[in-house]
């Protein structure tokens, strides 16, 4: 634990206290701005750190440690805060859902009641959910969300920046500003090419996940069709209306069959489909020959 300060002149605020988890900035005209830190730890990490008997639960720990800093940084002159990475519900019949393409942490880290936070602290912002969620009033304690979507399970999701507003010894204000231009993340099904383009022509300002109907495979020059109507083309994923039919009559090949015939017929087997044109063009130039 020490006190120093680390002010340069062409920062607004200065480090003046820190310790095991706790940090202290001053400001310019004084105001102290206290923060306990939470990163997050797995089950295991804690109880290395905390729990000095069997008898202690990662809660009760977490408790005692966090009221201990705010006992001794956070009085009612300054702004107090917490910043972690935890899951915390505001009972324990609450339910939390965690985005897909983050590795999930209930089944590695406890679930922490809000009941735990300390009386000193004004503000609780809270890391990992990538939609905002407001858990409990009174204090804010906030996932504030991330400002994009990180994959389509946030598909047509809202997003928004939060903006936190703190004086010492009062109630803390939250306002939640929704992204207006933000780019969605949206999942389009079109019946053809024309239909696709015509979409993406009215829709630029997102990006799509664009399944399309077809009875072929996708030539070069529509794919390159595709991207140079959108920017924020994600995937392009073809849906063959009549599959089950190219499956019914499926054959094998006959012994006396052309290298050509077999690969149409490897091709069709593999993909659901006869090959276009312009790939039969590429495998006999592949072969050096030409069609």
């Amino acid at each position: 634990k020490s006190e120093y300060s680390l002010y340069a002149n062409d920062l607004p605020f200065s480090i003046t206290k820190v310790d095991k988890g706790f940090i202290e900035f001053t400001l310019q005209d004084n105001q102290k701005l206290r923060i306990i830190l939470a990163p997050f730890a797995n089950e295991f990490r804690m109880k290395e750190a905390f729990i000095e008997n069997e008898t202690s639960s990662i809660v009760e720990s977490l408790n005692t440690f966090w009221n201990h800093l705010a006992n001794t940084y956070c009085d009612s002159k300054g702004v107090n805060i917490l910043v972690g990475h935890h899951l915390m519900l505001a009972s324990q019949t609450d339910e939390i859902i965690e985005p897909d393409d983050e590795k999930p942490i209930q089944a590695i880290s406890a679930l922490l009641p809000t009941s735990i936070i300390p009386p000193h602290i004004q503000y609780v912002a809270l890391g990992h959910l990538h939609q905002q969620q407001i858990i409990s009033h009174s204090p804010f304690v906030t996932y504030s969300g991330s400002p994009c979507a990180y994959s389509f399970s946030e598909a047509m999701q809202k997003k928004s920046i939060s903006i936190v507003t703190a004086f010492p010894n009062k109630p803390a204000q939250l306002e939640t500003i929704e992204l207006a231009n933000a780019r969605m993340l949206i999942r389009k099904k079109c019946k053809s090419i024309q239909d696709a383009l015509d979409w993406l022509a009215a829709h630029q300002n997102c990006y799509v996940e664009l399944t399309i109907i077809h009875d072929s495979y996708f030539s070069p020059a529509e794919i390159k069709s595709l991207h140079a109507a959108h920017s924020g083309i994600i995937y392009i994923i073809p849906e063959i209306h009549n599959v089950e039919e190219l499956e019914q009559s499926e054959q094998l090949p006959s012994r006396n069959a052309s290298i050509d015939e077999l690969f149409v017929s490897y091709f069709e087997h593999k993909h659901g489909q006869k090959p276009n044109k312009e790939l039969l063009t590429l495998f006999s130039e592949i072969r050096g020959e030409s069609l």
